[in-house]
């Protein structure tokens, strides 16, 4: 049996049913197989469709990261942003999903799940058995930094744990 031609149509949807695709992402992978006009007829007819809808694809990556609770809103805005969302959707998006006043509880969880993993992988201990406070909360504190959590938002998470007296300006050792 002979092996159909490709057509541009059903590739992106075969694409679009494995996976929610922003029209960048999609574009990428049609041009491998297929020319520049059938992939610019396609992708137009998948956003007239609704089939592809980057503000849809933003909300919906911000708020499973933010679920999720191990990423912060700057590394997902950052994926959003490298996903090919333009900046005012990804903006929209994040600030959907890490309200402002929501932000400390999710910094706090994501904090609690690497305090967790560390614990787990044996993190240092002093000659009492107990864990080292002061020098875990930092490494805690760059963790989050590196999971996208504002520096303000960080370091407020410090100063209630244990009073660790960082303020807005502090660097992190």
């Amino acid at each position: 049996m002979a092996k159909k031609p490709r057509n541009a149509w059903n590739d992106a949807l075969a694409a679009l049913a494995r996976r929610a695709l922003t029209s960048r992402e999609l574009r990428r992978k049609l041009r491998r197989h297929h020319d520049e006009d059938s992939v610019d007829e396609t992708l137009r007819r998948l956003v007239e469709a609704r089939y592809v809808d980057d503000d849809q694809v933003a909300y919906n990556h911000a708020f499973a990261r933010a679920k999720a609770g191990r990423r912060g809103p700057l590394r997902v805005k950052a994926e959003l942003l490298a996903r090919g969302v333009d900046r005012e959707a990804a903006d929209a998006a994040v600030s959907a999903a890490y309200p402002d006043d929501e932000l400390p509880v999710a910094v706090g969880r994501a904090a609690a799940f690497i305090d967790r993993r560390a614990d787990s992988a044996g993190a240092e201990r002093d000659e009492d058995g107990d864990r080292r406070p002061r020098e875990a909360r930092e490494r805690t504190a760059r963790k989050l930094m590196t999971a996208g959590f504002p520096h303000s938002a960080v370091a407020a998470w410090l100063s209630r744990s244990r009073g660790a007296g960082y303020g807005e300006n502090d660097e992190f050792p």
